[in-house]
């Protein structure tokens, strides 16, 4: 099964939890429901595209943008660099029948947004994801449950490749980027598959590698 995520999920997850946060104490710090919400609302004043808007965006922008400090426009993009790990544990968590969910959903209880107003924590029967990932509960905007995932939002492939692409401006093989993004090679292989197909990554032999697709002569 694919995990099916918007972007704006994705950046909410990206900032809001501890998922595929290194353990060390120099990792950014994950935002509050109460912090997250006034960043949303920076957002709203600025852009129509909501939390999907900080995809792409230099620290300098976002202090600008949203007159935060710094240090807050810093640890966004430092929380936002681990895009295509988190996309790959929510590929992992979906195949067994974990998704994420957010305020925005259609799905998401009505009792509990009215209940909690603009601070909606996890819902309290959320399934616990397996004992090798920590379920997060810092995300005052996300939940996890237990089911079929729906088919709205995005393929995860969309919003990772993006970055994936940018690391093969030169020639690369599975494990090398594998490593890079701190992946499974499986899902790696399945990536670069898919981008091969779909005629965004070029497959070159002897040994197997890939980069960006040659530009086409007309």
């Amino acid at each position: 099964m694919i995990a099916t995520v918007s972007q704006s999920q994705l950046v909410t997850l990206l900032l809001c939890s501890s998922l595929a946060l290194p353990g060390d104490a120099g990792a950014p710090k994950p935002f509050s429901a109460m912090q997250w919400q006034a960043l949303s609302e920076k957002v709203a004043a600025v852009s129509l595209e909501g939390a999907g808007w900080f995809f792409g965006r230099s620290a300098e922008e976002i202090q600008q943008a949203l007159a935060v400090k710094a240090e807050t426009a810093g640890r966004i993009v430092r929380l936002l660099e681990r895009g295509a790990q988190v996309s790959a544990e929510l590929e992992r968590l979906a195949e067994h029948g974990i998704w994420v969910l957010s305020e925005d959903d259609a799905a998401y209880p009505d009792w509990l947004r009215v209940r909690m107003e603009t601070v909606a924590p996890p819902e309290p029967e959320a399934v616990t994801p397996p004992s090798t990932v920590e379920a997060d509960a810092s995300a005052g905007d996300l939940i996890a449950a237990e089911g079929e995932a729906d088919a709205a939002g995005s393929d995860l492939f969309a919003l990772v490749w993006p970055q994936i692409e940018r690391f093969l401006v030169e020639p690369h093989g599975e494990q090398e980027i594998a490593r890079r993004f701190k992946l499974e090679a499986a899902q790696v292989r399945a990536w670069l598959q898919r981008a091969v197909s779909e005629e965004k990554a070029q497959l070159w032999t002897r040994p197997v590698r890939y980069s960006r697709p040659s530009p086409k002569l007309l």
